[in-house]
């Protein structure tokens, strides 16, 4: 992905700090994977589960 955005917040610091950079160039590879399941005999929330790996390189 070309001409990104990136967004990062700081949690070291009191208040949190948030900053925004363009970034050139972005490359990315993962995988994700999800589960829904309706209809599991009990009335109310249904089970959901999501997993979402991803490995990102930024090129300035």
């Amino acid at each position: 992905m070309k001409n990104a955005i990136a967004s990062q917040t700081g949690i070291t610091v009191i208040p949190n700090v948030t900053s925004v950079q363009n970034i050139g160039e972005v490359d990315s590879r993962g995988v994700e994977l999800s589960y829904q399941h309706h209809d599991v005999g009990l009335r109310g929330p249904q089970p959901v589960a999501s997993l979402v790996y991803t490995q990102s390189t930024f090129h300035l």
